[in-house]
Parts: structure tokens; C-alpha cells; sequence
């Protein structure tokens, strides 16, 4: 009896943990989502694309520097995979349509990295991300935002599987380059959540992993843990 009553308080606890984690992943999704994307509206187009949401439109007409764009798709390299020149031709104009409403605040360069060359180099350093194709060439697909004062931003790579979250993940690095600073988001929890589901002492023996919700949160503000 006392094993099987230990065993539901283990249960129990645990439930209790998997309960607060889905709560706080609300909440943070909740708070994200009304940064930048509030009213997003679906197309019902014929090619099922989003329409650019009022939170994307806030963002773009208040831009109060210039940004300057550089989208990297590696073309000629990306030769018999018609699905990801679909794809960058996608992320490609939702730039142009980007740059469009920005009010000259945004310039746009879309450059197709050869081997071996400086476009390629500069990808490289930027941070940018490449995949090696079934003949052994590499396909970069990314972008990199800069400003006047030196700052950046990068998406590595566009990978298709975020294909439904592309204007999130756009208009996200475009928000965090026009910001001077986070703003505080004060957590009160007993979850271990820069250490991860091994608590301290993961940490100890260096292996702790964050809670993924954890590092998303600390993207966009200043996580402070309270009490």
C-alpha cells in the first residue's frame, strides 16, 4: 500500500509539472503572438498563402531606421528541387511585399552564392547555414538583416517544414532589430527552467538543456525569475 501510494504522489507531481509547462507555453504564445502577429487573417487563395497580418503592418510602416536585406538562395545549386525554389520564390516576394510597405525603410538584395565565391563567404560569416544536395553541392537559403549602427540579425536557414510560420519569423527578426532593448518579462515559478527537466543538477555536471519555451521567451524579452 505505501509503495502504490508512493507511486501516485510520483504521478501526481509529475502531472502537476507536464500541467505548468503546457500553462506557461500558453501564456508565452499568448504574449509573442501580440507583439507582432495580432490579427493575423488567413488567404483563400487559390495558392492557400497568408495574407500579411495588422501586426506585420504595424511593424513595417513604424520602422524608425533603415534596414538594409540580404536574401541568399542558392539557385543555380538548387537545380531539381522544384519544391524548394517554390518555397524561396514564396519568401522572396513576401519580401518584396515586406520592402513595399516599409516606406523605403527596407532595401532588399537577393543574391545567389556561388562555390567558392565572396557571396559565398560573406554567407558563411554571416551565419548562414548551407545543406548539401544528393549531387554534393550546397544550397544556402537565408537572410540577414543589418542596420546603420552595425547591428544584425539572421535567419540561417528557411527550412520548409517552417514554411506555415514564415511571416512570424520574419516580421520577429525585423521587430527585434528596431528594438534598443527587451523588455522585462518577471517569471514567479519553481521550474527549472533554464536547466532543463534535470534541474541543478544537470547544470552541475554540465549537461543542462533550457526548456525550449524558456529560450524563445529570453529571444524577445529580459526573463527575470522572481522569488
Amino acid at each position: 500500500m505505501a509503495h502504490e501510494k508512493g507511486t501516485r504522489i510520483r504521478l501526481a507531481g509529475r502531472t502537476t509539472l507536464v500541467l505548468a509547462l503546457l500553462a506557461l507555453l500558453f501564456l508565452a504564445t499568448q504574449v509573442i503572438a501580440g507583439l507582432a502577429l495580432r490579427g493575423a487573417r488567413l488567404d483563400l487563395t487559390e495558392n492557400g498563402l497568408y495574407t500579411l497580418s495588422d501586426g506585420t503592418r504595424r511593424v513595417l510602416t513604424g520602422l524608425d531606421r533603415d534596414l538594409r536585406l540580404k536574401f541568399y538562395f542558392s539557385d543555380k545549386a538548387a537545380t531539381g528541387y522544384p519544391q524548394l525554389k517554390a518555397y524561396a520564390r514564396r519568401v522572396e516576394d513576401l519580401l518584396h511585399e515586406y520592402r513595399a510597405l516599409a516606406g523605403g525603410r527596407l532595401t532588399l538584395e537577393v543574391i545567389d552564392p556561388e562555390p567558392f565565391s565572396e557571396t559565398e563567404d560573406e554567407a558563411v560569416a554571416a551565419g548562414l547555414r548551407g545543406v548539401q544536395t544528393a549531387t554534393g553541392e550546397t544550397v544556402y537559403f537565408g537572410l540577414v538583416a543589418t542596420d546603420e549602427a552595425d547591428g544584425r540579425a539572421t535567419i540561417g536557414y528557411f527550412a520548409p517544414e517552417r514554411e506555415a510560420t514564415l511571416e512570424y519569423d520574419l516580421t520577429k527578426l525585423i521587430f527585434e532589430m528596431t528594438r534598443s532593448a527587451k523588455p522585462v518579462l518577471g517569471l514567479v515559478t519553481a521550474l527549472p527552467l533554464a536547466f532543463g527537466p534535470g534541474g541543478v543538477q544537470a547544470a552541475v555536471q554540465g549537461m543542462a538543456e533550457p526548456y525550449v519555451i524558456y529560450d524563445q521567451l529570453r529571444q524577445l524579452f529580459d526573463v527575470r525569475m522572481l522569488g
